[in-house]
């Protein structure tokens, strides 16, 4: 018996060549089978979901959530959109205040809700995924020739304050002044479906309210846009940053699996570059967001 291999003989190298091949292909061919059906089960599971119209509402809260606009829905609204289409679904974006928006989900009237945050809804328990798809930090809003500065709620007591309807904070001390104080005339609530920062920023300017809550990035974003830089400053913030989500019923059969669906979604579209390219449209960097949605 010969060595055609320093370390293999001829019988070793028949058993190689033309045994182990057998097994090799028998193992292919499972393998090919596993794949198949995998594939006839992702391609049912889509299926299965096509034609189920997911409705999901909020106030418009630009950069996160902008209206009129089919090609810039805002960010949140495009990743929750293109994520769960990747599993048949078609996600509506349903333009109303945000108490209403609220009511509705409570009640199943819609099957979610769009930045909400797991601090401000201990009494409207949603459904929520695991990944957040926002980041938010709620600030003060003063004219620049007012050197006011928040502290704590305490310190609002000389001031009139415009505050969006039925908006909750994560800093309890702050939320029970505002509970206590609404009716009064130390609070000037904005209600409605449209344009509600537009009209606190206008209050502000006309000196009918002194300062104003709401999150940095929407508010930073309309006084670029509007040219107002110079005019209004930030006054300190609400505690600590908080993430937001898309967050969807406990009254529709499906709340549970349409949570779970788009965090699937939304890893599949980091995993393409297409989270990326959707970020980038806003103006957020993918990298930035990856940090800020981090496990806390």
């Amino acid at each position: 018996m010969y060595k055609i291999h320093p370390f293999i003989a001829q019988d070793e190298y028949n058993y190689l060549t033309q045994v182990k091949p057998r097994w090799f292909l028998v193992m292919h061919h499972y393998i090919s089978i596993i794949f198949l059906l995998f594939s006839a089960f992702n391609v049912s599971m889509v299926a299965a979901n096509e034609g189920r119209v997911v409705k999901i509402g909020s106030d418009p809260w630009c950069p996160f959530v902008c209206v009129n606009n089919d090609e810039s829905p805002g960010f949140m609204v495009e990743v929750a959109q293109h994520a769960m289409a990747l599993y048949g679904y078609k996600v509506e974006h349903v333009n109303i205040n945000w108490a209403r928006a609220k009511q509705m989900v409570r009640s199943g009237e819609l099957d979610g809700i769009v930045g909400t945050s797991k601090e401000t809804t201990i009494s409207t328990p949603y459904e929520f995924p695991k990944t957040p798809l926002g980041f938010s930090e709620i600030c003060f809003f003063n004219s620049v020739l007012d050197n006011w500065v928040y502290h704590n709620a305490a310190s609002l007591n000389s001031r009139v304050l415009g505050w969006i309807n039925d908006y909750g904070f994560s800093d309890s001390d702050l939320d029970r002044w505002v509970k206590k104080n609404k009716d009064t005339a130390r609070i000037k609530a904005i209600s409605g479906k449209d344009g509600l920062q537009q009209r606190m920023i206008d209050l502000l300017l006309l000196r009918r309210i002194d300062t104003f809550t709401e999150d940095r990035f929407v508010i930073q974003n309309i006084l670029q846009n509007k040219k107002l830089n110079n005019q209004i400053e930030v006054a300190g913030c609400v505690g600590a940053k908080e993430f937001v989500y898309v967050a969807f019923s406990r009254e529709v059969p499906d709340g549970v699996k349409l949570a779970s669906t788009l965090d699937k979604g939304v890893e599949a579209l980091r995993k393409t570059g297409k989270l990326k390219s959707i970020l980038h449209k806003y103006g957020i960097s993918e990298k930035n967001w990856l940090v800020k949605h981090a496990e806390p």
